[in-house]
């Protein structure tokens, strides 16, 4: 299985896109315009955030569905072994840390423009018994 690596600036990223999740389900976007510092920076905050005693301040809430999970706090459903995982369920209108930057979000909203290009790329060009 050989999953493509897509240059999102070249002519062909369209159909190479298209193509790769076709045939493996995957493929790799190199060259994106979302910043690589904002990305970094935005692992920074969290790498802290996570390596220090503020995200018990956040502890998940079952109500609001949010806040900071601690390492092997869950498991899969039909599993007992708990998963070898911390993170933090950040949602609209829900907690956010306070040591946490807005880049978090300027890095969501990219994604999800970045994603919207995407999926418009498979609406053009994916064939019609899959999309």
């Amino acid at each position: 299985m050989k999953i493509l690596k897509i240059n999102f600036n070249l002519d062909g990223a369209k159909s190479d896109f298209v193509k790769s999740l076709s045939t493996t389900g995957f493929a790799v976007i190199e060259n994106h315009d979302i910043d690589s510092k904002l990305i970094s920076d935005v692992y920074r905050e969290w790498k802290i955030f996570f390596n220090s005693d503020d995200k018990n301040n956040y502890l998940f809430d079952y109500e609001k569905q949010d806040g900071y999970f601690p390492y092997k706090s869950e498991n899969a459903e039909g599993y007992s072994a708990k998963d070898l995982k911390e993170f933090f369920h950040i949602y609209r209108g829900g907690r956010y840390p306070s040591a946490i930057t807005g880049k978090t979000k300027a890095l969501h909203s990219e994604l999800l423009r970045l994603g919207a290009k995407l999926l418009d790329w498979l609406d053009e060009l994916a064939p019609n018994d899959v999309r």
